[in-house]
């Protein structure tokens, strides 16, 4: 806590404002954004990348969450002020950091891929550090939070690249092996934590809907590899950013739209965040393999 007091007291409103702006790189939101722009049209395979490491380091961060229990600093000490704005993204455990591990399952394998180019690499590791940095800066978690957020990512982020180096499908398939069932047994073990007592029921919910993203990415993954195998979609750039930005139009509407009708529903809850991330890695994509790519070859001829 005391790291937490000194930052506190070199607080200013530029700097509320800029690490209140910047901890948008470790949210859940600007991730998928990222990987769905690589897997749709720039790189696939550099994309699963993001997405396994991502993944496995989400499941297992939130399984040490609801394991450790670790209240947010300004729970654990009420004299302690956070940064006001930052409260309303600051809720459930605090141990680890789920911001700072989003960040990471973004930007090592991006200062991997471009480890050659200074700049790139350079910025791609500050973005996680600074990350990092804000959520302390914030008063949302501590030095260990972020820290282990950080180990654990960077470990898997680097067995998820070492694995895929090796050629050929197995690669693909022991990703989706393990997401899978690492997130099955992640919603078990949160129902049984519910069911003593030992958490509430909203930490049940998160783990349901994180469930139903990794699996949809493990089963959503393997399908593309198994039946279509689609290209990343062909033509300029504008037409890449219509493809884009129509595919993520649709799968926030998969997301947030279901919500509107219902609450506390927890199978409904799995499917929506289920088939938002199954269009992200399979349906859109056979659109995009049957659909938009015949459509530019047959421009072309």
């Amino acid at each position: 806590m005391e790291f937490l007091y000194l930052l506190e007291g070199i607080r200013t409103s530029v700097g509320d404002a800029f690490f209140s702006a910047w901890t948008f790189f470790g949210g859940q939101a600007a991730v998928i954004v990222v990987f769905a722009v690589f897997y749709w049209c720039v790189d696939k395979r550099f994309a699963r990348q993001i997405g396994s490491a991502f993944f496995l380091s989400g499941v297992t961060v939130q399984t040490l969450k609801i394991t450790f229990r670790v209240p947010r600093p300004f729970v654990r000490d009420p004299s302690f002020n956070p940064v006001e704005a930052a409260l309303s993204g600051a809720t459930g455990y605090s141990f680890p950091s789920g911001h700072t591990q989003s960040a990471s399952a973004v930007f090592l394998p991006c200062a991997w891929r471009w480890r050659k180019k200074t700049a790139i690499a350079l910025a791609s590791v500050l973005t996680v550090v600074l990350t990092a940095f804000s959520r302390m800066y914030l008063g949302v978690h501590t030095p260990a939070d972020v820290s282990v957020g950080f180990i654990v990512t960077a470990a898997l982020t680097a067995a998820v690249i070492i694995l895929d180096k090796k050629p050929g499908e197995k690669s693909l398939y022991i990703y989706s092996a393990v997401i899978f069932t690492a997130a099955a047994l992640s919603v078990i073990y949160a129902a049984v934590l519910r069911s003593g007592g030992v958490i509430e029921d909203s930490y049940l919910a998160d783990a349901v809907k994180n469930a139903g993203a990794c699996i949809a990415y493990a089963v959503g993954t393997a399908a593309d590899r198994k039946f279509i195998n689609f290209d990343i979609c062909k033509g300029g750039k504008g037409k890449k950013a219509l493809v884009t930005l129509f595919g993520l139009a649709v799968g926030v509407l998969l997301l947030y739209g279901p919500k509107l009708f219902y609450h506390g529903i927890l199978v409904l809850d799995f499917l929506r965040y289920f088939l938002s991330i199954f269009w992200i890695v399979f349906i859109y994509p056979v659109i995009i393999h049957k659909k938009i790519n015949t459509q530019a070859e047959t421009a072309n001829t």
